[in-house]
């Protein structure tokens, strides 16, 4: 009888492998024009301070758009506008006191130096962060607009939070720029990390369900999209955007990569109509800000800022001069340490700069207060509970021991175990003592209910409460009751106040 496996191979047919990948995939030919040199650059200088030692570059901004450097005049006219407090009305000249450059927004920029000028204000103030940055609101730039789609849909009902990822899937087929649709994730447009800015700036006007509310606002379907896992991660580590040229929206690089810019550069996109242009542009001012950082930080007499206020209930603006030291301490901390959970996207990890309590090692108590029955067979039991069992018999895992009021404390507590209160181990004695107290009546107790006639005895309780161990007693002579319960009652398992577990070995 003939098998399916025979068959196969009687058929003469192989399998064929293909070749080794020896070179990532080449970019298509309408894209060659794409530069992705890290040397094309181009610096976007403030006219109120002065040149020398470079003090005065407001932002520099890789020029990706053509063979050699060169950069799209409308998107780098709008990251100066946006640093420079929402400038729209700005504008690019070669040198100082020179004329307007007559460009058009399409066309591109490919000196090495420009000024951003704003109409009758020499010294204009910048925002110096992303947290700073208030949003435009029926003020939008002119061009940004130019390639909104006329209407948004609406859908029957809106989908509960949980189940937006699925349906932005859904609804955009797979990557929005590839159109891949194997290892795809939800994007959010304005990053999930920045909810708090979201709703100071009030962003969910733009969203399309209005009844979100808390943290929830950000989750709306007018701020996800679809995009390659790949292509997602350099969406949050800010080395794309999503930018209008010539009425289109397009993936615009502005950092560099080894072959994503080089496939995807100023590859167009078709955006749902439900995806906000408001939010989109959150996203490209979220990403182009960390560029302006440098101006406020270079050695310098001091520079005019615009920054958030909150005087009681009301919320506004005001200008001061800061010094690079303060901008320093200010708009420059380092993100606190985060482990980083599995599953969580990249985004969740940017601008992470909330602190977190100061983290100490756990120490682990070994051995009571000492009390006139420390040398008894109860404290070498609690030794035993204190000490690892697999440190017992390797030197090197034995417990680096420290007093504390009348505390002998392990330091050397296992790795990642961590408590935020700064002393827990007061309560600790106060319950320990308490418990010995407890321990002791129980032992009194225990003594009465023995018999009166010795010869009932099968024990020697003598021997064994002078140091011969618990061993010495059977657990009909120990007591039942007394046995199971005490080791159940020893303290230290929870810190009552701070409700902190608290191990013992």
């Amino acid at each position: 009888m003939s098998t399916g496996n025979s068959a196969a191979s009687d058929s003469g047919q192989q399998i064929e492998l293909r070749g080794e990948v020896s070179a990532p995939p080449q970019p298509p030919p309408r894209t060659s024009n794409f530069s992705g040199s890290s040397d094309n650059i181009i610096e976007f200088r403030h006219p109120g301070y002065p040149d020398e030692f470079g003090q005065n570059v407001l932002l520099t901004l890789y020029a990706f758009d053509g063979r050699t450097s060169a950069l799209h005049h409308a998107t780098a006219r709008l990251a100066c506008a946006i640093v420079a407090c929402n400038a729209w009305t700005g504008y690019l000249i070669l040198a100082r006191g020179g004329e307007r450059l007559a460009l058009a927004d399409d066309d591109l920029l490919t000196a090495q130096i420009y000024y951003f000028y704003v109409p009758d204000q020499d010294r204009y103030p910048v925002y110096p962060n992303f947290d700073n940055w208030t949003f435009p609101h029926d003020n939008l730039p002119p061009y940004w607009t130019s390639a909104v789609p006329q209407t948004r849909s609406t859908p029957r009902a809106f989908p509960a939070p949980s189940n937006v990822t699925q349906l932005v899937l859904d609804r955009e087929h797979g990557c929005l720029i590839t159109k891949y649709e194997d290892c795809v994730d939800k994007a959010h447009i304005c990053p999930q990390a920045e909810v708090g800015w979201f709703r100071r700036n009030m962003m969910q006007r733009h969203n399309l369900n209005k009844r979100l509310i808390g943290d929830q606002v950000i989750n709306d379907l007018s701020n996800v999209t679809a995009l390659r896992m790949d292509l997602h991660r350099a969406f949050d580590s800010k080395k794309l955007v999503l930018v209008p040229k010539m009425k289109e929206w397009v993936v615009h690089f502005i950092d560099v990569t080894s072959h994503l810019g080089q496939l995807y550069h100023n590859t167009t996109i078709k955006l749902h109509p439900d995806i906000s242009p408001e939010h989109l542009l959150a996203r490209f001012a979220w990403a182009i800000f960390p560029s302006a950082l440098n101006f406020l930080l270079t050695p310098n007499p001091g520079r005019e800022i615009r920054v958030r206020t909150i005087d009681q209930s009301t919320m506004g603006e005001k200008t001061r001069l800061i010094s690079p030291g303060e901008a320093e301490k200010e708009f420059n901390r380092p993100p606190s340490p985060k482990k980083r959970k599995a599953g969580d996207s990249p985004e969740k990890q940017e601008n992470s700069n909330a602190q977190t309590p100061t983290a100490y090692k756990r120490a682990r108590i070994v051995s009571p207060p000492s009390s006139s029955s420390s040398s008894g067979p109860d404290s070498q039991k609690l030794a035993r509970l204190h000490t690892p069992p697999d440190s017992q018999d390797q030197p090197h895992l034995q417990p680096s021991i420290e007093m504390i009021d009348g505390l002998a404390v392990d330091r050397s507590a296992s790795p990642g175990e961590t408590h935020i209160s700064p002393n827990p181990y007061a309560a600790l004695e106060e319950e320990r003592v308490e418990w010995e107290k407890y321990d002791n009546l129980r032992l009194e107790w225990i003594r009465k209910r023995r018999p009166s006639d010795p010869s009932l005895y099968c024990c020697d309780y003598n021997t064994a409460e002078t140091g011969g161990g618990g061993d010495e007693l059977c657990t009909r002579c120990l007591g039942v009751e007394y046995t199971e319960d005490r080791e159940e009652d020893l303290p230290g398992v929870r810190n009552k106040e701070s409700n902190i577990p608290l191990s013992l070995g």
